[in-house]
């Protein structure tokens, strides 16, 4: 199930990693405990926010910060706009 607390796991990665980063195909699975369809599934979401661009090639996934993601990561993320 994707939860505001693993989209934020996921926003933090990509924050903390810098402003490029990329997945290869077992990475999912490591460092979220996820499956590979449901990373890109939040990517997507997180690309229709205007968080990041995200291009797909094979064997990896490349994920570009926008300012857009610092800005909702510094007010509190997704958990944070759930309490509200």
């Amino acid at each position: 199930m994707i939860t505001s607390v693993l989209k934020d796991s996921i926003l933090n990665h990509l924050i903390f990693e810098g402003p490029t980063t990329s997945f290869g195909n077992d990475d999912a699975k490591k460092l979220f405990d996820i499956d590979r369809d449901y990373l890109n599934i939040i990517l997507d979401y997180f690309e229709e926010l205007g968080f990041v661009k995200v291009t797909k090639t094979t064997p990896k996934t490349i994920v570009e910060l926008k300012i857009k993601a610092f800005d909702f990561y510094a007010h509190g993320g997704f958990a944070s706009q759930e309490e509200r």
